[in-house]
């Protein structure tokens, strides 16, 4: 019986991995035909047609920082410099190319909009989101090898170590602000061409200013219908269909 129990995990594994992998392989090619396709589109200068192909890749989350680029270059082309911005913020986010950097600040003081300067601040959490991922997996790897340490000191009957508990409180408590108290606020840009910012939540709330399209915001709470950003150091509510979020 536990032989043909046994026979019967195996087979079910192997069909889920089976299952896992034919799933991952049809996506990646249907990622890579609708990128040939864009490609194509664009080297024949048909831009929204190129563009649009390129949106089903972007949308599965599987955009390269090239194709980000072209996306802002047809953009660009059509005068539809927030969709510009939004994607050359995208291509900064993976690359930190400062020319790219210099690019949007271009377009932005062209274009009279606000919250694209860089502070230092600023250039630090870029970097710190760039590698968030990293820094998690090592402050996790150090909590992982002090803990076996302690286990190491306590089979070998040496009891445990303090310097050792020590430190692993205090990369644990750094984890914990890590993940539950990012360092950054997530930023969004407006995208409708007459943004209403109110005081409240509410169509009924004071209005406070109406803006233009292409302004980049810090996103301080995100809801469903409304959602609240930083707008000239002051917590304004605008639609949250009138933004597009950058992460």
């Amino acid at each position: 019986m536990n032989n043909l129990q046994s026979w019967h995990i195996k087979i079910f594994f192997c069909f889920f991995v089976s299952t896992f992998l034919t799933s991952e392989y049809s996506s990646a090619q249907s990622v890579s035909t609708d990128l040939v396709k864009a490609d194509s589109l664009f080297e024949l200068k048909k831009y929204t047609e190129s563009f649009d192909e390129y949106q089903l890749v972007f949308d599965k989350g599987m955009a390269s920082p090239q194709m980000l680029m072209k996306m802002a270059f047809i953009k660009e082309g059509l005068d539809e410099y927030p969709e510009a911005l939004f994607y050359l913020t995208k291509y900064y986010d993976l690359t930190h190319n400062n020319l790219v950097l210099k690019k949007i600040n271009e377009i932005a003081e062209k274009q009279g909009l606000l919250g694209y300067d860089v502070t230092d601040a600023d250039f630090i959490m870029s970097w710190y989101s760039l590698y968030y991922d990293l820094i998690l997996t090592v402050v996790m790897s150090v909590i992982f090898v002090l803990l076996l340490l302690q286990v190491y000191r306590f089979l070998k009957k040496k009891g445990f170590s303090t310097g050792l508990m020590t430190w692993q409180l205090v990369f644990g408590l750094f984890l914990a602000v890590v993940v539950n108290y990012p360092f950054s606020k997530p930023e969004a840009i407006i995208v409708e061409s007459a943004t209403y910012l109110m005081k409240g939540p509410s169509a009924g709330a004071p209005m406070l200013e109406i803006v233009s399209q292409g302004h980049k915001v810090k996103v301080l709470d995100a809801g469903q219908i409304w959602t609240k950003i930083l707008w000239h150091d002051a917590e304004v509510y605008v639609r949250s269909g009138s933004l597009k979020r950058l992460g």
